[in-house]
């Protein structure tokens, strides 16, 4: 994921050099921008998901912490 994120800004820091030089259009910026959007969006999500497993199966296995439940008591409480 983390490279992906690298790969979309680096697309990005291109589309903008392009585009001051002459040879891009907006549209290449804007298109770079949401792709690099798009990857940071799928990094946090993929970082979510896989602690959402974790504590499922820490909960499964009986092994789930204590201040983790609380934590999540408290925010829900919210």
């Amino acid at each position: 994921m983390e490279r992906n994120v690298k790969l979309a800004e680096k697309a990005y820091k291109i589309a903008n050099v392009r585009y001051k030089e002459g040879d891009g259009t907006q549209l290449e910026v804007k298109n770079a921008a949401v792709e690099l959007s798009v990857a940071k969006t799928n990094r946090i999500k993929a970082i979510h998901d896989y602690a959402v497993a974790q504590a499922r199966l820490d909960n499964i296995l009986g092994k789930l912490n204590p201040n983790y439940v609380s934590f999540v008591k408290k925010y829900l409480e919210k």
